[in-house]
């Protein structure tokens, strides 16, 4: 799939079961070789991958190690290449807990500006910046009151 999403030059749609037939006039760039392995099939006249398929295997394996045979079995679906996914990095947060409950606007308003210097300044360890921040207060009771602020370029400026 991804020799064929980067390599034809038209919008590819390759029927099932005919990954083969499509990989066949696509140069050996598109299995993904290491730049040495391109180069070095490309003097020996190899430039498609039609033409890598015809070559018998082990002299392949001893001029060029694994590499080669292992991309080229990847992408006819003979062996398996793992996908890697990218883990979203945890959310920066800022917390406080009090021992007794706390209520007033001024307190409330001292409290979020603390929160909001730790969070910025945890932003700016970590070089980036917030497009959304969350502020929610726990009550005694359970319940939750929240507020959310967004913009559109990220800051990580107190003030802003």
């Amino acid at each position: 799939a991804w020799a064929v999403a980067r390599f034809l030059p038209h919008e590819p749609v390759v029927p099932p079961g005919g990954h083969a037939a499509a990989l066949v006039d696509l140069p050996v760039q598109a299995l993904r070789l290491a730049i040495e392995s391109a180069d070095g099939l490309a003097q020996l006249g190899i430039e498609r991958i039609g033409q890598l398929t015809q070559m018998p295997r082990a002299p392949l394996r001893l001029r060029f190690g694994p590499e080669p045979g292992l991309r080229l079995d990847q992408a006819l679906g003979h062996a398996l290449e793992p996908l890697v996914y990218l883990d979203w990095p945890e959310a920066p947060m800022a917390r406080l807990v009090f021992a007794d409950p706390i209520g007033a606007p001024e307190t409330l308003a001292r409290v979020t500006e603390h929160l909001l210097t730790d969070l910025c300044a945890e932003l700016e360890r970590r070089g980036i910046g917030a497009r959304r921040i969350d502020l929610v207060f726990r009550r005694v009771d359970g319940l939750s009151r929240s507020l959310r602020v967004a913009t559109i370029r990220p800051s990580r400026t107190v003030r802003h």
